[in-house]
């Protein structure tokens, strides 16, 4: 069996360069020529490690897409995995993965998402003729199902293959034979790659990476021109901006004046907007790779010696997958870190309910001494990173990943202050973080309707500004929030409790439902919850208008 030795003997290079080339970190680290003749010598003495391996060495630029969602009414088996991989692999295609999950409720979203990624198959391991109903599938989209239920061939492309290795292996084959390289597995799994980017993933040798990085950078442009097109609202408002961009580049024009600034990531630097700071301040940033329980231990341990530091990932996985280390080495022993979850919400809307961050207010604002920050507008993001660098002690902030406009002046963001952004008498409206600019759009159209809002927009989520909501619900009696979270917990939750010290209110909430949410595009899940701004305004009309008939 040839072995890395092999290759390097071949090409007159070390073990250790023939590994990055084959695992696709030799980027920066080995000159182009280098690497195509270890690739080159790879193919020739025939090693493949695995079946991404070989598949990324190929030639062929067509992709088979894997796409999971429990649309499906049962798994698919390893064996059904494997037999796709092994039909890919014999053509000569890399079969590219990423699960989505949702209900039956939601199968048109989930769908929708398949088909932005140009799908132009699907395979079924669920009821044929619910998934051919759903209006915005295409009807020359070919189906293939995989399960033993007898076939019915009304269905372009329909056929029945037994959901089990060979019959994966023939499904897959028929399609590719048909032309179709973009191939969507309709199926019941909920896991999500980590990583983003176009690196496959070890576990079981399966060789899963993201389909929506790995088809090239239109996808993911796509990806954000949709975001902003049915984002927040801010293009009718305002230039936008990229939170992300604009979060990495106030931490890095701070760190040019205040030297304790420590940046640390996992295996997430880039994607957060630390670019510039990697390059300009390289021994400050620390790369600790995906651990995010590891890399709050290394920030409490930096603050404990005077560092500053400043740690930025996915939401969920900054708040959940590491709160023991927040609520014990970060808040119990009162450490200067700055967590920072990008991607709040479930603006990571397609890979589904394991990358949402649906309760992070409501779990940072439990820890005693965390203050917990939502910037509403580019402004406030570059506020709130001074802010949060001057203020001694824990802070948890979150921010979105779609454009978000300027909705108010630049100037100093002060932690526990909100905003009165516009005086009305009928109603009053809280919200917090990026949904602010869908809630200024909701607002005019209650206007429209002779509704008018006494509208408060907080960057703090803790601590409240306590006498800017008891002001504003003592004048109008009405209290309704407005945050892409949970409905219970976070802002609402927050804003519940305070009024429940003083009884001068009603209160009504508008949030996710406590459950979990599908995957789907952004703008499609915002209408779903009504976190639109016709949603909101709906929702809010519906709430008031009892009240004064």
């Amino acid at each position: 069996m040839t072995r890395l030795k092999d290759i390097a003997q071949a090409v007159g290079v070390s073990v250790s360069t023939v590994s990055l080339v084959l695992n696709g970190k030799s980027r920066g680290r080995v000159n182009d020529e280098t690497a195509r003749a270890v690739r080159e010598s790879a193919d020739r003495l025939g090693y493949y490690p695995n079946l991404a391996a070989k598949s990324l060495r190929s030639k062929r630029t067509h992709t088979i897409g894997l796409l999971s969602d429990s649309i499906a009414g049962s798994p698919f088996s390893p064996e059904l995995i494997r037999g796709a991989q092994q039909a890919a692999w014999d053509a000569g295609y890399v079969l590219f993965s990423v699960y989505l999950r949702t209900d039956r409720d939601s199968e048109e979203l989930a769908l929708q998402s398949l088909l932005q990624r140009d799908v132009e198959g699907l395979i079924l391991a669920t009821d044929y003729h619910r998934v051919r109903s759903v209006p915005s599938l295409p009807n020359d989209v070919p189906i293939v199902c995989a399960d033993c239920r007898p076939a019915d061939e009304s269905g372009a492309g329909y056929a029945v293959v037994p959901d089990e290795y060979q019959g994966a292996y023939t499904a897959t084959s028929h399609l590719i034979e048909n032309g179709h390289t973009r191939i969507g597995y309709i199926g019941t799994a909920d896991r999500g790659p980590h990583r983003e980017g176009p690196r496959p993933r070890r576990a079981g040798g399966n060789g899963r990476v993201a389909l929506l990085e790995a088809v090239g950078g239109g996808a993911r442009r796509r990806r954000a021109r949709d975001r902003g097109e049915n984002g927040r609202g801010g293009g009718a408002m305002s230039a936008t901006h990229d939170p992300r961009i604009t979060f990495g580049a106030a931490v890095t024009a701070l760190a040019s004046e205040d030297e304790r600034i420590v940046v640390l990531s996992a295996d997430s630097g880039k994607s957060s907007g630390f670019g510039p700071f990697m390059a300009q301040f390289p021994e400050r940033y620390v790369e600790c790779g995906i651990q995010e329980q590891g890399v709050t231990g290394v920030a409490a341990g930096l603050a404990t010696m005077g560092k500053v530091p400043v740690f930025c990932a996915i939401a969920p996985f900054v708040t959940c997958r590491n709160f023991e280390q927040m609520r014990n080495d970060l808040g119990y022993m009162r450490q200067n870190a700055k967590i920072v979850g990008r991607n709040g919400g479930f603006t990571y809307s397609d890979l589904g309910a394991t990358h949402h961050s649906r309760e992070d207010y409501a779990l940072m604002r439990m820890i005693p001494g965390m203050t917990v920050l939502a910037p509403q507008d580019y402004h406030e993001i570059r506020g709130a990173v001074a802010a949060m660098v001057r203020h001694v002690g824990p802070v948890y902030m979150r921010i979105g990943a779609g454009p978000v406009p300027e909705l108010f002046p630049d100037g100093e963001f002060e932690i526990g202050k909100g905003r009165h952004i516009r005086e009305g008498g009928d109603v009053t409206v809280v919200t917090t973080g990026y949904t602010t600019a869908a809630v200024v759009e909701a607002v005019q159209l209650l206007a429209e309707r002779g509704i008018d809002v006494d509208l408060l927009g907080l960057g703090t989520v803790e601590p409240l500004d306590e006498d800017l909501i008891l002001a504003s619900a003592r004048k109008t009696g009405h209290v309704v929030t407005v945050e892409e979270h949970y409905d219970r917990g976070g802002l609402g939750g927050a804003v519940a409790e305070l009024l429940s010290r003083d009884a001068t209110a009603r209160i009504d909430r508008i949030g996710i439902p406590h459950n979990y949410v599908s995957s789907g595009p952004y703008a499609a899940l915002l209408e779903k919850f009504g976190l639109d701004a016709d949603g909101v305004a709906r929702q809010v009309e519906e709430f008031v208008r009892p009240r004064n008939s």
